[in-house]
């Protein structure tokens, strides 16, 4: 899985490599400004509970991100996109 930084943090990395040349500074820089950027989201980790279970409505559960339910096999909640994989990160 690729992993991916901001562009500000890519910038403050290249200016502390740069060991004080400009020249090899404002070109690195350049070429970061010419990427373009990846379309990518922060993965918003929740567990879920069984609390609001009853004998009726057996198939769901609650994602501990926005307190929704969903259905019993969801890997992401329907409601907020949080991945249900019982991490909380």
């Amino acid at each position: 899985m690729a992993e991916y930084i901001t562009k500000e943090r890519a910038k403050d990395l290249i200016v502390a490599a740069s060991s004080g040349n400009s020249t090899r500074l404002a070109r690195m820089l350049s070429k970061l400004e010419d990427e373009h950027p990846a379309d990518v989201v922060e993965v918003v980790h929740a567990t879920t509970s069984n609390e609001y279970w009853n004998e009726v409505y057996c198939l769901w559960k609650t994602c501990s991100n926005c307190k929704c339910t969903n259905h019993i096999y969801a890997n992401y909640c329907n409601w907020c996109g949080a991945r249900l994989d019982g991490d909380e990160e």
